[in-house]
């Protein structure tokens, strides 16, 4: 299993060739409660080096619960929290009723989570979310700090459900949307069904979207929208990636990221025009990974913790 963090390095020359590949991937994260008077400079230190580790980690006041292993999280209407893990039965834990709790998927896993509202929020690779254990104000709110989410939003015309991002903030109609917010790429929206509206912190105006369409946050604070196939985008959430004829290097870079991984190139390697079509699965074994870029690029590697070497 890894545990480490870089990003993706790329220096490649050109080649051609096309390819499909289905793969096997997975990993976990770990915790450790901060004492709230802490900077946020500190903070973002600490969730970073809990991003890196093995375990699930839930943050309610002060305490903390650890999982190894995926996990579906139900919150009742009580405010209290009801945990599966897969074959290992379930645990019930008290939440917090007067501060946000906060849910750290490490990289390389996946969390599903309902909220109080019966709201379905699933949390990709690499993802803080903050949430209340019960909505009791006149709107619905949740702060996504960083990662990716899938959102299916419960209809409640008297409370409207919001999105809380470091740049924008999402007000939902009743819908199911995903928005990437990692911090190494630009933030979006894509819209499956219903209707959100979006406004960022540079510039005021809000903005609505269409179902297939993806919204990307530009430096100067605006939108700048397309129509896509959705399917490639929310994927995840099913426990693979889709690829359509998509460069490897775009391949690379989504799987680098669910890993965590960081890959650099020996001169002669040229794999820039080869493309990918095909599914990668989202499971636990990294070294399926490794053997399939190998295959695919007719290439051998050397692994050094998440450093992957390719030559």
């Amino acid at each position: 299993r890894s545990k480490s963090s870089r990003r993706i390095i790329f220096t490649i020359a050109s080649a051609a060739i096309a390819a499909m590949f289905v793969v096997v991937l997975g990993i976990n994260i770990y915790f450790n409660m901060q004492d709230k008077s802490a900077s946020n400079d500190k903070e973002e230190f600490i969730v970073g080096s809990l991003l890196e580790s093995e375990d699930i980690q839930l943050i309610s006041e002060n305490k903390h619960t650890v999982f190894e292993d995926d996990i579906e999280m139900n919150i009742t209407e009580e405010g209290k929290a009801s945990v599966t893990k897969g074959s290992f039965g379930n645990d019930d834990i008290d939440l917090a009723d007067t501060s946000l709790n906060k849910l750290i998927v490490p990289y390389g896993k996946r969390t599903q989570l309902s909220l109080s509202d019966g709201t379905k929020v699933w949390l990709n690779s690499g993802t803080v979310l903050e949430f209340p254990s019960k909505f009791s104000g006149k709107s619905r709110d949740i702060f996504l700090t960083s990662g990716e989410i899938f959102v299916d939003a419960a209809t409640d015309r008297q409370k409207p459900f919001y999105v809380h991002s470091n740049d924008f903030q999402v007000k939902v109609y009743g819908t199911s949307f995903n928005i990437n917010a990692y911090a190494e790429s630009a933030s979006s929206v894509v819209l499956v069904n219903g209707s959100v509206s979006l406004k960022s912190g540079k510039v005021f105006d809000e903005i609505f979207i269409n179902p297939s369409q993806k919204a990307t946050l530009t430096d100067n604070g605006a939108f700048e929208t397309e129509v896509v196939n959705v399917e490639k985008f929310i994927s995840w959430k099913n426990g693979y990636l889709t690829f359509d004829d998509a460069p490897m290097l775009d391949v690379l870079k989504q799987v680098g990221r669910y890993y965590n991984f960081s890959f650099d190139f020996a001169q002669g390697v040229n794999i820039q025009k080869r493309t990918c079509t095909g599914k990668i699965y989202l499971s636990e074994n990294v070294e399926n990974v490794l053997a399939a870029i190998s295959l695919l690029t007719s290439t051998k590697y050397d692994k050094e913790n998440n450093k992957i070497y390719i030559k």
